[in-house]
């Protein structure tokens, strides 16, 4: 009944504006004819409906007398008509009071804190940082992490953090099972589960700018000449032949302008505006 009010209002409201117009039709003898004036009673008739129409809209989408279902219930299930309670959440006696471990209460929600927000990017981190040590030393280790080895990171990482709210280490554990199964589930992240040992197919996003020279330039180069020996060999042997013909002009033009320099150094001033032309030795220039 609390709902059907405002409806029972703007029905009654409509009904008495709809006799006020067709009175004013009735009643009107000079000025507007009767369909003008049923226009501006249909035009009123219209605002006023919308304006009602608003108003029960607000009153129904954002109820100021409805309380939260219990935890564990839905407003189905309830004897009267409640707000479902957040998910993550506690709800009892109509009345949100508290979120689960590793949530807080923002507003009318249980939001994650934040270890739980950082826990996935920092996870695939760790993953690609092991992968990229182990690919640039180019040592025989075990490739991958496992899980208590991950497990071991985020205890460092967060855990002065997790008990400083009072919250228990293994549950980091069992989310951390969990957060694993969604990354691997997700093909956008390269991290793949090879008999417990999680690796990374991206992990050259982690490597030092030496390590990226060696690995993404230098080594696929030499990979490539080795395996297409035939070809390159030629090719090599031209380029060779061009780069030292350019090493030759560019020698030949630069010991072109030292003698140049050389002899316009041996040119003095004479008498009335001549040039006098000062000898150069032959072996000085052969020095050069």
């Amino acid at each position: 009944w609390a709902l059907l009010a405002p409806i029972r209002l703007a029905l009654a409201v409509l009904n008495s504006t709809m006799k006020a117009t067709q009175s004013l039709i009735s009643s009107t003898k000079q000025g507007f004819s009767s369909s003008g004036v049923a226009g501006v009673g249909s035009i009123l008739i219209f605002l006023v409906a919308f304006l009602c129409a608003q108003r029960v809209y607000r009153y129904v989408s954002h109820p100021a007398f409805l309380k939260y279902c219990d935890t564990g219930k839905y407003a189905s299930q309830s004897k009267t008509l409640c707000i479902p309670c957040p998910d993550n959440g506690y709800c009892q006696m109509g009345e949100f009071t508290h979120c689960q471990p590793w949530y807080e209460k923002k507003s009318s929600k249980c939001r994650p804190i934040w270890v739980l927000r950082e826990l996935k990017p920092f996870i695939i981190q760790t993953i690609e940082e092991a992968q990229a040590r182990r690919e640039c030393s180019g040592t025989s280790t075990p490739p991958g992490l496992n899980p208590s080895q991950i497990a071991t990171k985020l205890e460092e990482q967060y855990g002065e953090a997790v008990r400083s709210k009072g919250l228990d280490l293994r549950d980091l554990r069992t989310r951390q099972d969990k957060v694993l199964r969604e990354i691997v589930s997700d093909p956008k992240t390269g991290i793949k589960n090879r008999g417990n040992l999680y690796t990374s197919s991206m992990g050259y996003r982690r490597y030092s700018w030496r390590c990226y020279i060696l690995n993404k330039c230098v080594w696929p180069l030499l990979s490539f000449a080795l395996a297409n020996w035939k070809y390159v060999a030629p090719a090599m042997g031209v380029a060779s032949i061009y780069l030292r013909k350019l090493w030759h002009r560019w020698t030949i033009a630069r010991l072109t302008a030292r003698i140049r320099e050389e002899l316009e150094q041996s040119v003095s001033d004479g008498p009335f505006g001549s040039k006098q032309y000062m000898p150069v030795p032959v072996e000085h220039l052969k020095s050069i």
